[in-house]
């Protein structure tokens, strides 16, 4: 007579305990995943900055001078202080700070491939265009706003590949009447590395944006990413690749700008503020090409004496 073995099986007591465990090893591990990603996020957008400094430098040293944030063909335009914008420091091209820097690092092709005796729409004629190139360099790996942007003018669309990282005009970069001028980059800007008197080390030369805001889609009826284009060569589209520091670090438009922000007193404070989607800060590059983490608890005044370049402020650097 053959004798049956007994197979064991777990009881349903006994599978219920062990998903528990499991469940609870599963939320241990999750923070430790996140903060893993957080942490690489932060490391390759600190190493898009600096890149990004790096290649400024590098174009100062050529030319004597760092590019424009816009090399803006137009007649002069009157910025803060009733002062009017200076000619063009290149003649004949309609180029970016972007787009000047891309032949240092390593986007000759890109750069090879758009037409600078036009405006940017030329360059923005459908997803596939020069100018709807998704840039990684430009990009931060957390930045959660849209890659690629559009525009729609005269009913026809145009493409943008959107970036997170803008330049330092000073404290306001936007609208332009505000513009005040005291950073590194704005309308036809000519800065050089002797102009930046208060220091490189203390002097903003890139930062970031953080490109979500629910109360500016509700004022205005679009994301707020669309105000991003690193391709933008007119110079009412300075907000897209110049920001500044009006307001601290991550501040986002307040419910009192509802329902449609009258004056757009909020929309130009928005423009001018840098910010992130790293936990509790941003990333700036620093004109000497370092790249630092400022918390979003640094006073403004800080914030803004780092964004002058010639301002005489002695800062307080155990306060960022």
């Amino acid at each position: 007579m053959s004798l049956r073995r007994r197979t064991s099986a777990f009881t349903l007591i006994e599978l219920l305990v062990v998903i528990a465990i499991i469940s609870i090893l599963i939320g241990l591990l999750l923070p430790a995943v996140q903060k893993v990603r957080d942490a690489a996020a932060r490391a390759k957008c600190e190493n898009n900055l600096k890149q990004l400094g790096l290649a400024a430098l590098n174009f100062e040293s050529a030319n004597r001078k760092f590019p424009p944030a816009v090399n803006y063909l137009g007649k002069p335009v009157t910025v803060a202080g009733g002062v009017k914008t200076n000619p063009p420091p290149y003649a004949g091209v309609q180029e970016n700070m972007f787009e000047f820097l891309m032949p240092f690092i390593e986007l000759d092709n890109l750069y090879h491939s758009l037409d600078f005796t036009q405006n940017q729409y030329a360059n923005a004629l459908g997803p596939n265009s020069p100018a709807a190139t998704v840039v990684p360099a430009f990009l931060c790996p957390a930045d959660l706003g849209a890659q690629q942007i559009t525009y729609v003018s005269g009913g026809n669309t145009y493409y943008f590949g959107a970036n997170s990282y803008g330049g330092n005009p000073g404290v306001y970069g936007f609208y332009i009447s505000s513009m005040d001028q005291t950073g590194i980059f704005f309308i036809n800007s000519s800065v050089k590395i002797a102009d930046i008197t208060d220091g490189m080390s203390n002097t903003f030369m890139f930062g970031e944006r953080n490109r979500v805001d629910p109360i500016y889609q509700q004022c205005y009826g679009t994301t707020f990413d669309v105000r991003s284009g690193w391709a933008w060569t007119n110079t009412l589209a300075g907000f897209d690749y110049i920001f500044g520091a009006a307001e601290p670090i991550n501040w986002l438009m307040p419910p009192a700008a509802l329902p449609n922000d009258p004056g757009f007193i909020y929309e130009d404070l928005r423009m001018s503020t840098y910010g992130s989607f790293h936990s509790g800060g941003a990333n700036f590059c620093f004109c000497d090409g370092s790249v630092k983490f400022l918390a979003n608890t640094t006073p403004l005044l800080i914030l803004q004496q780092l964004s002058t370049r010639n301002g005489g402020e002695v800062i307080d650097t155990t306060q960022y």
